[in-house]
This record gives C-alpha cells, sequence and structure tokens, in this order.
C-alpha cells in the first residue's frame, strides 16, 4: 500500500528493551489508510538529518500508534515529543 501524502506524527514513547535496543511508539495524526504489518516506512524525525528506513512492529492499533524497534545508539536524539514525518517504501 502506497500513501499519497506523508502521514505526520510525534514520538509518545521511547523505551528500553535491551542494551542495544530501543522501542519507539509514534502516535499518527493524519493516518488515512490501515498499513499492514511489517510494513517499511522512510521517516524523517525533527532534530535528525534525512530519511531513516524502518520497519513497524504490527499495525497501528485502535488509537492509531505505531511501534518500531530502533538501535538505541543511531537515534539518540529521538525522544518523546520528536516530531515525525513518514510515508510507505515503495515496493
Amino acid at each position: 500500500m502506497i500513501f499519497s501524502h506523508k502521514i505526520n506524527g510525534v514520538v509518545i514513547e521511547n523505551k528500553n528493551i535491551d542494551f542495544q535496543n530501543n522501542q519507539i511508539s509514534v502516535k499518527l495524526h493524519n493516518l488515512s489508510h490501515i498499513p499492514n504489518e511489517n510494513d517499511s516506512y522512510n521517516i524523517s524525525f525533527t532534530g535528525l538529518r534525512g530519511h531513516h528506513a524502518l520497519e513497524s512492529k504490527g499495525i497501528p492499533d485502535e488509537n492509531d500508534i505505531l511501534t518500531f524497534v530502533i538501535n538505541r545508539h543511531d537515534y539518540e536524539k529521538v525522544k518523546v515529543g520528536t516530531k515525525t514525518k513518514m510515508s510507505t517504501v515503495r515496493a
């Protein structure tokens, strides 16, 4: 599935899951389609340069919250409240 526009969101959780990885949860603001499980997204985070390809862990719940697992050291600047823009990776 390809979104016709970017989806805006904000990081609402950044939780340690082991010594190397964190789990982040993003509240999506303008979700118009239901993504598939394990879709890949190009995501830009406020404060980080460029777009980052990340794979979702599941589908958004009833509150439009999407979860990703990230490398803690590569994404140190991603904090609760960080704004995001994302779109699905085209297959």
